[in-house]
């Protein structure tokens, strides 16, 4: 069996230069999409415990209280909200990745005695998936699937490679096999696994709208990961829509024309920044659809 290395299996993204305040006025959408997502690879999520099955230690996999295969909320959330902040004019390039919310703000003011300084409001993807004193306008459900088959796996040291570059970085979909070094074990997902997951949608935009839809990657354009040891060939998805039920604010359901694969197309599409093309173009190279194979 082979495992595969992080060395050279990932690639950085362009920072946008700038952050784009986002007025978020205008026709509200609401509803909900019924998700299924199927693990392309296996899937670790760990829980910071270890478990001994066959006479083996290895990492635990996070499951739902059945035992089940799960993926959290907040990992699909997290890798969705990664992709929106990466094609939009988002703050990326802030202290922490987020907007400051009015209160910090406020405070940051208070201590640098600069009552006047401009209150600045949330990028596109702060709005969309929320930060502190500002709810999110969407909630992903826990994806849980009917299985309880998971697998030990034997895999190298993960390590934490040298940034050389200033933007965010991707796990590309194509790796190199190579040779096992460690002897570190780890529960793990099995591949091929289906999850099912609920978004429910709390009035947002036409464009935040394009926006979520094209970071779940229902354009079928490109496919990304969750949980840990992406580098080393682990926790590639892919994600359909497979029912959805949206209206507007008048309760008119004609939202989407076309197929919601051409709809979430237009956030690329209709895109007038040629940097901002450039960086979805870029992303789509490093995560392009892929199925892995394994050896042995």
């Amino acid at each position: 069996m082979g495992t595969i290395q992080e060395e050279r299996n990932y690639d950085f993204l362009p920072l946008l230069a700038e952050k784009e305040e986002y007025n978020n006025y205008g026709e509200k959408i609401k509803g909900t999409l019924e998700l299924e997502i199927e693990a392309y690879e296996d899937i670790h999520i760990g829980t910071g415990q270890y478990i001994q099955k066959d006479n083996r230690f290895a990492k635990e996999c996070y499951k739902d209280i059945d035992g089940n295969a799960c993926i959290p909320a907040s990992s699909l959330k997290g890798a969705v909200r990664n992709i929106s902040a990466c094609v939009s004019k988002s703050c990326l390039d802030s202290a922490d990745g987020k907007c400051l919310s009015r209160k910090k703000q406020e405070k940051r003011n208070r201590k640098e005695n600069t009552p006047y300084r401009k209150i600045e409001k949330p990028c596109i993807t702060c709005c969309t998936y929320g930060l502190d004193s500002y709810a999110s306008r969407i909630i992903f459900s826990e994806c849980k699937s009917t299985s309880s088959d998971f697998l030990i796996k034997k895999i190298n040291q993960p390590y934490t490679p040298s940034k050389t570059e200033d933007g965010p970085k991707l796990y590309k979909n194509e790796v190199k096999n190579e040779e096992i070094e460690d002897n570190l074990e780890v529960e793990v997902m099995k591949k091929g696994t289906i999850f099912s997951c609920r978004l429910i949608i709390k009035e947002i935009t036409i464009e935040q709208l394009k926006l979520l839809l094209f970071s779940l990657g229902l354009d079928e354009s490109f496919e990304f990961k969750v949980g840990g040891f992406k580098g080393q060939g682990y926790g590639k998805v892919k994600i359909k829509a497979k029912a959805y039920n949206l209206s507007d604010s008048k309760g008119r359901k004609h939202i989407i024309q076309g197929s919601l694969k051409e709809f979430a197309s237009t956030y690329y599409t209709e895109c007038k920044d040629e940097k901002c093309t450039n960086v979805m173009n870029k992303m789509r190279t490093i995560m392009k659809p892929k199925v892995v194979e394994y050896e042995g």
